[in-house]
């Protein structure tokens, strides 16, 4: 099938646009075959993806959550929908963006890894808040804290 109608097919299919797709007169197949190359595709980017979680969780030598792996399968835009965390303490940070799993990215999540504190072999950051601090896990019980650059505290989230 040529690239121009194939195009102007996933237009159609997209926008709904019935009496198009009977002008091109698309046939079962065709839609069929479309589908199949598309589910290939987001296959083929699901296992990259996740190769690329493995092996960072090789590197920092720890397991992420299944909950964030799973997020990151789901989301391209690594920026969370509800930005906005509470601290235990009521104080409220700005998620700026999580790390990156692409080793191309200027956000890959393995420039990020060191944190100049007492904490730096018990805290795994993937994501930058307002002002420079970090959202890590911690690694013996997979919670959710922020790393304060500026006094080399931690503070709890989940």
């Amino acid at each position: 099938m040529e690239h121009s109608r194939t195009k102007e097919i996933i237009d159609a299919l997209s926008n709904k646009a019935q009496d198009k797709l009977k002008r091109l007169e698309v046939t079962n197949e065709e839609i069929e075959n479309i589908l199949k190359s598309i589910n290939n595709k987001i296959e083929k980017l699901d296992y990259e993806i996740l190769q690329d979680i493995i092996n960072v969780e090789k590197q920092v030598n720890y397991n992420f959550v299944e909950d964030y792996k799973n997020y990151l399968l789901k989301h391209t835009e690594l920026k969370p929908e509800k930005n906005i965390l509470e601290l235990s303490n009521g104080v409220e940070k700005l998620v700026r963006y999580f790390y990156s799993m692409d080793p191309n990215s200027k956000t890959y999540i393995l420039k990020f890894q060191s944190l100049d504190s007492e904490f730096k072999n018990k805290l795994v950051p993937f994501g930058e808040l307002e002002f420079g601090d970090t959202l890590c896990f911690e690694r013996e019980t997979n919670k959710i804290v922020v790393y304060n650059h500026e006094n080399g505290t931690i503070d709890l989230i989940a």
